[in-house]
């Protein structure tokens, strides 16, 4: 297998502007519309729509649910019986508390209805995840619905390398060395299944990174402490901020360790405590007054968080979001919240655990330890290009309508991104004429097939008409938010789809995708209906002429981007699937990155050919 080197010589150098630290995740309050109509939709509609599910469930749970069960156990699957029997049980308290919980949300959007916006400033440079992280990490922009707030995208950070292994004191929880992820010096909101935990990290004598924490319990059982953990914190969500000045550090040690011995109804409450002990405070929100997880991350990513300084200035802070978890940040709060459901479920589960099996868990934990201290090893995060100096490109997210948001809890999330590239149309332009001989022919038309197939005639006349795709592109992007992108970041976001495909399409001054299986290896049939449609290039290209389609995913063991032509909507040659390959190592510049883009063709005995600069690699 012989590749040659890819010719980058004839690539125009990337141009040079500077951009400042965007804060992705910092989102505009939202109006006071908005928040007179959650109220309206509270007090009007929510006890209809809330009695009538808790009804339903609580039927369901009594009937159905209690002969499934049974049916399970008489079969002799009696773990599956009782986890199935424990599920139902936590979803139908979910609809009760969400049916006892609508007084608050009331009060709740009245408050943010009248409130009047605090004064800040924004005056303290932010860091970067390379300042604060050891380890390289991947990007993915997640969507988090709130019911108070609404569906909006955020950033979140994957730390590559970093194995969760099981916890010595609970079955169920996972931990990771966060001393592996993170530098010295950093404040770190920690959002486990289901605890919180506040922690700093600070240098040891021998040079390695310790972590200390706010350990709290819930319903009062034990009083919190405020101790080393040596390295050892839950994986999951991790809030970091960004832009805290030195003193913020040691405010918080003297809080916690004021504070230490007290104790609350929830590991939340505590923490709040010692965070507003500390200076910091949530916007139109008490702080001592918070108690579920999942509250907290809404406030946290839906208002402005302020630390107020030693000499009474009022600060903004921003957050990065880190996951060492493999679900989306929607989903794991999902199951944070029922979590949190089950406490009392965990807790007998806990207190029925035997020394034997803890002793095991141990020991799997050292391997596993161990093994990622010898991976790690030889591994540093690598210096990064200067972004400041680096071309940024618009990213545009679809953020589903209120329709879309409510059917994705059905159907699954499924977002499109749109690539900016209007200042490269005429070069695409260009590049696909010397294809074709007249300049109508440069684009694809969808379903042209000369003989199309009943089910190609049944896709383009009714599945994938007009009216059909703007109405699911209507709900599918009720809205966008856009991020600007370096080139660096842009690869970071890609290469986290590792393993999975994206399926494109590029159009006259945009590249749009989205991924083909957005629910994963759901068995569930409406689901992967949802992923089949939903992903389909007709959808992302709104119905239009394109240039090429097809799908690309990143192989990570050859660092390359593979496309390919794999659309039956459109049907691109394999000519065309190269020119696209050229545009994109051309307008990235990979000639200064560790990763290519290379296009791929099935050969006569169906095997994947990679297709490298004329050469072939199988």
């Amino acid at each position: 297998m012989q590749v040659r080197p890819l010719d980058n010589s004839n690539f125009p150098t990337i141009r040079e502007e500077t951009v400042q630290i965007q804060h992705f995740n910092d989102k505009e309050p939202r109006s006071r519309v908005h928040f007179f109509a959650i109220l309206a939709q509270t007090i009007l509609i929510r006890p209809i729509t809330s009695t009538l599910i808790l009804a339903g469930r609580t039927l369901k749970l009594i009937t159905w649910d209690l002969a499934k069960a049974g049916i399970y156990k008489i079969s002799g699957f009696h773990i599956e019986s009782a986890n199935f029997l424990k599920g139902e049980y936590l979803k139908t308290g979910k609809a009760l508390r969400d049916v006892l919980f609508i007084p608050y949300l009331a009060v709740r959007a009245f408050q943010d209805m009248v409130v009047t916006r605090e004064d800040f400033v924004d005056d303290i440079e932010s860091m970067r995840p390379k300042d604060y992280m050891q380890v390289d990490y991947t990007l993915t922009t997640d969507l988090f619905s709130s019911y108070m707030h609404g569906c909006e995208p955020f950033e979140v950070i994957h730390p590559n390398g970093i194995t969760e292994f099981p916890a010595l004191s609970d079955p169920a929880m996972k931990t990771v060395m966060a001393s592996n992820i993170f530098k010295p010096g950093i404040i770190a909101i920690n959002f486990g299944m289901p605890n919180v935990a506040t922690f700093i990290t600070e240098e040891k004598e021998d040079g390695s990174v310790q972590t200390i924490k706010v350990d709290a319990k819930s319903l009062s059982r034990e009083p919190m402490s405020f101790h080393a953990t040596n390295g050892k914190i839950q994986s999951g969500v991790f809030l970091v901020p960004k832009n805290l000045p030195p003193e913020a550090l040691e405010r918080f040690k003297e809080a916690a360790e004021k504070l230490e011995g007290t104790s609350d109804k929830t590991c939340v409450n505590t923490n709040c405590k010692v965070l507003q002990e500390a200076g910091f405070s949530i916007e139109n929100v008490s702080m001592d007054g918070i108690t579920f997880p999942e509250t907290l991350m809404e406030h946290l990513l839906f208002r402005n968080v302020f630390y107020t300084d030693l000499n009474g200035d009022t600060h903004k802070v921003h957050f990065d979001i880190l996951n060492t978890t493999e679900h989306k940040l929607e989903k794991y709060f999902e199951d944070v919240d029922t979590a949190v459901m089950g406490t009392r479920l965990r807790h007998a589960a806990r207190h029925a655990d035997t020394e034997e099996n803890k002793n095991a868990r141990g020991e799997i934990a050292k391997r596993l330890i161990a093994e990622e201290a010898e991976r790690l090893a030889d591994f540093k995060i690598m210096e990064q290009e200067n972004e400041d100096i680096l071309a940024h490109r618009k990213i545009t997210i679809a953020v589903p309508s209120c329709l879309g948001d409510a059917v994705a809890s059905i159907w699954g999330r499924h977002t499109m991104y749109e690539l900016d590239l209007a200042d490269k149309k005429q070069e695409i332009l260009d590049a696909f004429q010397e294809l074709v001989d007249g300049e109508n022919e440069t684009k694809l038309r969808p379903f042209s097939q000369e003989n199309p197939s009943l089910f190609t005639k049944l896709k383009k006349s009714i599945i994938f008409c007009g009216p059909m795709i703007r109405l699911l592109r209507r709900h599918m992007m009720g809205r966008a938010d856009e991020i600007n992108l370096s080139t660096h970041g842009i690869f970071k976001h890609l290469k986290s789809i590792e393993g999975a495909r994206l399926n494109y399409v590029l159009k006259d001054d945009r590249l749009v995708v989205a991924k083909v299986r957005a629910n994963g290896d759901s068995d569930e049939m409406h689901k992967k209906a949802a992923d089949w449609a939903l992903s389909k290039h007709a959808i992302l290209a709104g119905g239009e002429d394109v240039y090429c389609s097809g799908e690309i995913w990143y192989d990570k063991p050859r660092k390359i981007f593979i496309l390919n032509g794999d659309s039956g909507t459109y049907k691109p040659n394999f000519e065309r699937v190269q020119i696209v390959v050229e545009l994109a190592n051309e307008f990235f510049n990979t000639q200064n990155s560790d990763s290519v883009f290379v296009a791929v063709q099935i050969d006569e005995d169906g095997n994947e050919v990679i297709i490298h600069n004329q050469t072939k690699e199988d």
